[in-house]
């Protein structure tokens, strides 16, 4: 069964939808922004302020936007009456796979934001899974991830009345 993508044709561009996410978490106190590509994984990094700003911890967002391309090209597959090459296809594909991943993030930012703006919840619970680890390796949500958790690979370990 196919799970819908909202955004399959995002209109934002990529440079839009960072600065707006730049902007919103500047509002919050975010800073030492940093928007590059690692691993050619694109992703966002910055200090989140923590206890009225004495203390900042790294926050390092990925944006997965091969993933995104791959469900694009899977949903609308290159054929010869698309009067491109398949390689042409691809690239559009991948390319509007990012601007659509880079729009998401932003509207879920947003959306974020307003329950920390309407107190239902912290800005540290916003970003609670990408926090990065001491060690700049990995985030708490990939290093505590529950996959990792059930098979065991993990200082924390689910008790036995949950499943």
């Amino acid at each position: 069964m196919a799970r819908p993508v909202i955004k399959m044709q995002a209109t934002r561009s990529i440079a839009d939808s960072q600065g707006m996410i730049r902007r919103w978490l500047k509002d919050y106190g975010c800073d030492n922004f940093t928007m590059g590509e690692r691993d050619g994984i694109p992703f966002i990094g910055f200090e989140l302020p923590i206890n009225d700003g004495a203390k900042h911890i790294p926050i390092f967002y990925k944006i997965h936007v091969d993933r995104y391309a791959k469900v694009l090209i899977e949903r609308d597959p290159w054929t010869s009456r698309k009067h491109k090459t398949q390689k042409q296809w691809d690239h559009e594909k991948r390319e509007q796979a990012e601007k659509s991943a880079w729009s998401l993030v932003a509207d879920k930012l947003a959306a974020d934001l307003s329950l920390v703006e309407l107190e239902l919840q912290t800005l540290e619970d916003v970003f609670l899974s990408k926090i990065m680890s001491p060690d700049g390796t990995t985030t708490i949500g990939e290093a505590f991830s529950v996959e990792k958790m059930l098979a065991g690979k993990n200082p924390l370990q689910l008790g036995a009345g949950t499943r």
